[in-house]
């Protein structure tokens, strides 16, 4: 019989990953690496967003988006990561002087209730009401909430997402529109 002390047994189980590994790459190909910040980074049709980067955005009601860097967020009183996300927006309009626009969409609350949801957060920045959900369309917000762009003092989209940013994600493009 043949004998293999315990270096070479690890060798031999070493040699036998390396390989198992290299006929994996060579079978799949190696994983595509993206580091654009897409737009829009999920590959389905459901919550494919229209935007992109360096385009303008679709007109607001009312609204001139230069010379103030503009963050946009599309929110509802029943969207549990719009509450998280909310007060964060706050926050950045009160620290760094950006404009904060929130569009108030897919909401069933009345206008008193919705004015009491705001007040309870603290929220004093513009809230548009979309009732007809227009808005949100021509955003391609319609499906996910919240949707959250962010304009430069250009009013050109730097970044959009969504789903629920973290609080870190949000700093960071904030200060991003706000030095540009």
């Amino acid at each position: 019989m043949f004998f293999l002390g315990a270096r070479w047994l690890r060798f031999l189980v070493a040699a036998i990953l390396v390989i198992a590994a290299v006929s994996l790459v060579l079978v799949r190909g190696l994983p595509s690496v993206n580091n654009s910040y897409a737009v829009n980074p999920y590959p389905t049709d459901e919550i494919a967003l229209p935007l992109r980067v360096g385009d303008r955005p679709p007109p607001l009601p009312g609204v001139t988006f230069a010379p103030y860097p503009t963050i946009i967020t599309f929110w509802a009183t029943w969207c549990a990561p719009c509450e998280v996300e909310m007060p964060i927006l706050q926050r950045q309009f009160e620290d760094l002087a950006v404009r904060v626009i929130g569009v108030n969409t897919a909401e069933t609350a009345t206008h008193t209730d919705l004015q009491a949801w705001l007040a309870a957060r603290g929220i004093t920045f513009e809230i548009i009401t979309d009732r007809d959900g227009a808005i949100a369309r021509a955003y391609g917000a319609g499906r996910a909430l919240p949707v959250t762009v962010f304009l430069d003092r250009e009013g050109v989209i730097q970044f959009a997402w969504a789903g629920a940013l973290p609080e870190w994600e949000i700093r960071r493009w904030t200060w991003w529109i706000a030095a540009r």
